[in-house]
């Protein structure tokens, strides 16, 4: 079986835009499921604001899944954190990351965890908030059966675990069983020495990937060798969730279908 792809979309309670679509979610998930996606990443701020058992309804009119649920609107909108310096914040950031866990498990789906970790600025004490808040996350995480996946992002999002082999052995570290590993190819052609010696050494604990390609943009306008990575996919016989988090361009519609028509060309020839 060949991965299941997916498109990143906000939900009404977030004003992010830059790497997804925002809009009427009805109109949203019609056009994805129209274009043959077969789920939905959902970047949220705050659940509370949202109607869980309405966004269920649409995600099964329209024939998708719920991919993953992402954190990165409550630290671009809300400035919640793991490492803040202020430790109010870092209790906040983490009764946040429950309520984002309670609408992930309500979804049936993984919570992912990149820029919300903080950065460690090097020190020692700011690395050991956010290892506990790591922990306490995933404690709750694993009663409500729910995964954390962390991403590892280059040095232009973070400052701890951007390379592949760092955030393995960062989920060594935490020791938690619920946390794996997610990765995104754009960052990943930044800060790893080798895409598919990566996707190789994650093999075990990975469960998400992005796409995008060297320019932030659709898959194939770049210069990111797309074959190889689903050829290496293939062979790990990974069959979990591949979601295009790309630049918004021209337009969500218009990024969305070019983004799918060019992956699934590939996939046809590698699943063939």
């Amino acid at each position: 079986m060949r991965p299941k792809f997916a498109f990143t979309v906000n939900t009404p309670d977030t004003r992010t835009k830059s790497l997804s679509w925002s809009g009427g979610m009805e109109k949203i998930f019609g056009r994805l499921g129209e274009f043959g996606y077969d789920g939905v990443e959902l970047f949220v701020r705050d659940p509370r604001e949202l109607d869980v058992e309405r966004v269920k309804r649409l995600l099964a009119e329209n024939g998708l899944l719920a991919a993953a649920v992402g954190t990165g609107p409550v630290v671009a909108e809300d400035k919640l954190f793991l490492t803040h310096d202020d430790a109010g914040v870092r209790k906040e950031a983490v009764a946040r990351a429950r309520i984002v866990i309670d609408f992930a498990a309500a979804l049936g789906c993984q919570m992912n965890v990149g820029k919300f970790r903080g950065n460690t600025d090097g020190d020692p004490r700011k690395k050991a908030w956010m290892d506990e808040a790591m922990r306490e996350i995933a404690s709750y995480a694993q009663e409500k059966k729910v995964i954390i996946t962390i991403e590892p992002q280059s040095r232009f999002g973070c400052d701890n675990s951007m390379t592949t082999q760092q955030a393995m052995a960062w989920i060594r570290e935490l020791d938690m069983p619920n946390i794996r590993i997610m990765l995104d190819v754009f960052h990943m052609q930044i800060e790893d020495a080798c895409i598919p010696a990566s996707f190789i050494d994650a093999a075990s604990l990975l469960c998400h990937v992005h796409f995008a390609d060297t320019n932030r943009e659709c898959p194939g306008t770049g210069s990111i060798d797309f074959a190889t990575a689903l050829h290496i996919l293939r062979a790990l016989k990974y069959e979990a969730f591949i979601a295009m988090e790309i630049k918004q361009a021209p337009d969500s519609e218009t990024a969305a279908r070019r983004a799918i028509a060019y992956v699934k060309t590939l996939a046809s020839f590698v699943w063939a």
